[in-house]
Order: C-alpha cells, then sequence, then structure tokens
C-alpha cells in the first residue's frame, strides 16, 4: 500500500528551531551557559524524539471535522478572546487570575454551544487503542527524558536548584503540600487543562486551518499557546520579579514544542480526551 505524501513542514520547524535558539540566547547570560544548553538542548531532544513517534504511529491522514459554520467570524471570536483575557485582562489583573485559565475555555464551549456543533466539532470522540498506546509511549519519553537530563549541571551552576530554579526539564508538578486543598487543586487543574485544549486545539488551531495550511495553523496555534503562558508572567515579573524572575519566562520558549506536539495530535486524531490525557501525562513536567 502506497502512503500519502506527507506535507513539507520543513519550513515550520526550522521557524520553531530558529524560535527555541532565541530562548537559549536569551537565557545565556541569565541562567549560565550550562543550564541554558542542558535545559533548552533536552527539550529540542523531547521535541524530536516525541515528534518522531507521533509522526511515525498516528494516523497519516488528518481527523474529519465538523463543517465550521461562520469560519472568519469563528476566528476573529476566539483571537479576541486571546487579546482580552491574556492581554488586557492581565494588565488590568496582574497575573490575569483565574481568568486567564478557565475563560477562553467557556468562551470556545459557548461559541460551540451557540452554533449548535456536534461530537466532531467539539472533539468529543473517544481514542483509539493504537492512539492511547502512542500517548503513552509519548508521554513515558517526553517525563522520562525530562527526569533522566533534568538533574544534570556542573557543580558551579548546582545552586540553581535550591533557590528559583528556572529551567523546566526535571521539573514536575509538586501536590505534596496541598494537604486538605488537594482535591480543589487537582479540580482547578483538570478544567484548566479541558479549558486549555478546548480553546487553543479544538476551537482555534481548527478555524486557523481555514485560513492557514494545516502546517501553519498548527504553528500559530503553538505559538499563541507560547504566548498565552508567557505574557502574564511577563506582566507580573515587571511589576515583582521576586514572584516571577526574567529568566524563568525566558524558559517559556520551551512550551512551543508542547503547543506543537498537541495540535499534532488533534490534527490526527480530533479527540479532545486525548489532548487532555496528552496534556496530564506529557506536560506534568511543565506545570500548566
Amino acid at each position: 500500500m502506497r502512503l500519502p505524501k506527507l506535507e513539507n513542514t520543513a519550513d515550520v520547524g526550522l521557524l520553531l528551531a530558529a524560535l527555541m535558539l532565541v530562548g537559549l540566547g536569551l537565557s545565556w547570560s541569565l541562567l549560565g551557559q550550562w543550564e541554558a544548553l542542558r535545559g533548552f538542548g533536552v527539550e529540542m531532544l523531547i521535541l524530536a524524539v516525541t515528534f518522531y513517534i507521533a509522526r511515525q504511529y498516528l494516523p497519516w491522514e488528518d481527523a474529519p471535522r465538523e463543517r465550521i459554520r461562520r469560519p472568519g467570524l469563528e476566528l476573529w471570536i476566539g483571537l479576541l478572546g486571546f487579546v482580552v483575557f491574556y492581554i488586557i485582562w492581565s494588565f488590568v489583573a496582574g497575573s490575569g487570575g483565574p481568568m486567564v485559565f478557565l475563560a477562553p475555555g467557556i468562551l470556545a464551549a459557548l461559541t460551540l454551544a451557540a452554533l449548535r456543533y456536534g461530537r466532531d466539532g467539539w472533539g468529543l470522540r473517544w481514542p483509539t487503542g493504537r492512539e492511547l498506546i502512542v500517548l503513552v509511549v509519548v508521554a513515558a519519553v517526553a517525563v522520562g527524558l525530562s527526569k533522566l537530563f533534568g538533574g544534570l549541571l556542573p557543580a558551579s551552576e548546582v545552586p540553581l536548584f535550591t533557590a528559583q530554579r528556572p529551567l523546566i526539564p526535571g521539573l514536575m508538578l509538586d501536590f505534596s503540600q496541598a494537604g486538605a486543598s488537594l482535591l480543589p487543586a487537582l479540580l482547578i487543574v483538570f478544567l484548566t487543562v479541558i479549558s486549555y485544549e478546548l480553546y487553543f486545539r479544538v476551537f482555534l488551531q481548527t478555524r486557523l486551518a481555514q485560513v492557514l495550511p494545516g502546517r501553519w495553523a498548527l504553528f500559530a496555534q503553538a505559538a499563541l499557546y507560547f504566548a498565552g503562558a508567557m505574557l502574564p508572567l511577563l506582566i507580573v515579573s515587571r511589576s515583582d520579579p521576586s514572584v516571577f524572575p526574567p529568566a524563568s519566562v525566558l524558559t517559556q520558549f520551551a512550551m512551543l514544542s508542547n503547543g506543537v506536539l498537541a495540535g499534532y495530535f488533534w490534527r490526527k486524531t480530533g479527540s479532545l480526551p486525548l489532548l487532555v490525557l496528552l496534556h496530564l501525562l506529557a506536560f506534568v513536567r511543565w506545570g500548566l
């Protein structure tokens, strides 16, 4: 059987690598050369390996999509939501508060409901066994490589482990101090993950694909996902550097790979539950 010709993604790959190298250059003087090299080197390795696995073993064809009812209007709603909640609201409310995490997903859900989209429009398709296996392998590789390289630093840079160590590989979500608030914390995390995936992948990427080639729509939502995490932190770091040191903000460049990987899973599977599981299992090394 002859496989379909793959879309050329070299241009997007080069741009992604260039942006991550910008992050490497910016963090070099602030974090130390080995911390910067280790962090961004590991991130590029993780992206290369996990994306290779996903591309080889997920379906070759794009998942079927429900017809977009109002392409231009819906895209403008999504982009306006980004401006309001990730930029304007962050200036008004400091870090942005819970609105940054939940409101974009609520906006996407209300739009999908108002226009009466069906299950495919919401991504409400349970993944196949093969897709779940790919997810487990990708999550194991991502977290395993992150933990493997997370502790590697020369002795001169070890103090970064104990005082606001900013780079992300090896940094896992930690609920050990949550105590009685563990269940509310887990609920907030779960709702946040659903909100992120519903807004950035299910809603925004699908509508960006109406005006951009598929690979560029994928990259555009990944860039917006990165900016959505970075802009509130930048706003807070300017007013109170002790809360989010500028160096830690720079490492959000690494979140580009999360957006790329999740966008690829959505493009090939069309499954929101799979995206939520991917976020919970593979992206715990980043936090949210």
